[in-house]
């Protein structure tokens, strides 16, 4: 009985060793790759960023200007990229917040409209 698991072993022995020539043959370590985790933002934090009112931001931002990126809960959690782009935008393009929205969703409406007919 003895010789036998002996056998048994010696046996699991070559092949853990021939296992793990082949891994130093075949495998290539890859460099890690760094990963860009977004920061997340609550609306609150978002509002005061863009220095609007709870109001605006659910009536002209919320969904239409951003989109959650995050739902823990019932809780919404935005990019804190986006917010800085889009405060850009406003800065550059000199629009209000509701005449953005409004042109989102026009742009919206012709982007379903040109679905529709093709």
């Amino acid at each position: 009985m003895m010789s036998i698991n002996a056998s048994i072993i010696q046996q699991l022995l070559v092949e853990v060793r021939e296992i793990r020539i082949l891994i130093r043959e075949h495998y290539v370590p890859q460099p890690l790759r760094e990963i860009k985790i977004p920061q997340h933002a609550d609306p609150s934090w978002v509002m005061q960023q863009l220095g609007i009112s709870r109001t605006t931001f659910y009536e002209k931002v919320r969904n239409i200007l951003l989109h959650p990126t995050l739902r823990i809960g019932n809780r919404d959690y935005y990019d804190r990229q986006e917010v800085y782009q889009l405060l850009q935008r406003r800065k550059e393009d000199r629009f209000t917040y509701k005449m953005m929205s409004v042109k989102a969703m026009e742009e919206r409406l012709r982007e379903e409209e040109s679905r529709a007919s093709a």
